[in-house]
């Protein structure tokens, strides 16, 4: 499943890797615009909420959760791993703040936790960067 993290965006305009085109966009120096990224700062939380998202399964269930709130049994059909893999990973996600989950009877339903931030429709403003997901990946 691919996927793109943004890094942070140049303090100024001198940055080699990026050219700031406009309050809306960065640009990559290839030209492929990419949603703006304010200055941030690497921060040892930063580096703990990367550590938590450098797994492909925990990263692909914060893209199904773009899409709002899921239950488990949906996330587990979509994502094709076993269940108690699933079920790992929601809890590393769920004590790490990035998602909680409601209990409807039987059913267990995840959403983004309020202090992940949507910045646009395909990418998440985590405090200490913004990550962004492929559009054009179906699953």
């Amino acid at each position: 499943m691919p996927n793109k993290a943004l890094s942070p965006a140049p303090k100024n305009d001198s940055d080699p890797q990026y050219s700031l085109q406009d309050k809306e966009q960065c640009v990559l120096r290839t030209g492929k615009p990419t949603p703006l990224c304010e200055p941030l700062t690497l921060t040892p939380n930063c580096v703990s909420q990367m550590k938590i998202l450098a797994d492909s399964t925990r990263f692909a269930v914060l893209e199904l959760l773009l899409r709002g709130p899921q239950p488990v049994h949906a996330m587990n059909d979509v994502l094709g791993v076993e269940q108690s893999l699933l079920s790992h990973h929601l809890k590393t996600l769920r004590e790490s703040g990035f998602v909680v989950s409601e209990r409807n009877g039987k059913v267990v339903q995840y959403r983004l936790a309020t202090r992940v931030k949507v910045a646009t429709g395909n990418a998440l403003n985590l405090g200490c960067c913004i990550l962004a997901f492929d559009t054009n990946d179906t699953h």
